[in-house]
């Protein structure tokens, strides 16, 4: 649910954009942040290699995973805790799909 510019998820509450319409909330992967001071903890399972980028699976405990973009260069490796931050421009709000119709 959305009230007064925040959102609840399952990965907690995320600020959403200021117009947003709709009940669908979607974290963006190349947005998201892997910052210690992240409000999200959780446990890379997966690391695919796409160029200079690698994206991340995420295991976040009684939340669906998440997926990060970042540096191959550093990426942190499956088994690693991380900690995600949602920064301003991470999050989509989409309409219901019983708005879609």
């Amino acid at each position: 649910s959305i009230t007064d510019g925040v959102a609840s998820t399952p990965w907690g509450k995320v600020a959403v954009p200021k117009r947003a319409a709709g009940q669908v909330v979607m974290l963006r992967a190349d947005r998201l942040l892997l910052r210690p001071e992240g409000t999200i903890a959780g446990t890379v399972t997966e690391r695919l290699f796409r160029g200079s980028q690698a994206v991340l699976q995420i295991a976040v405990d009684g939340a669906p995973p998440l997926q990060v973009e970042v540096a191959a260069h550093d990426s942190p490796h499956p088994s690693d805790p991380v900690r995600v931050a949602v920064p301003d421009g991470a999050v989509s709000v989409l309409p219901a799909d019983d708005d879609l119709a």
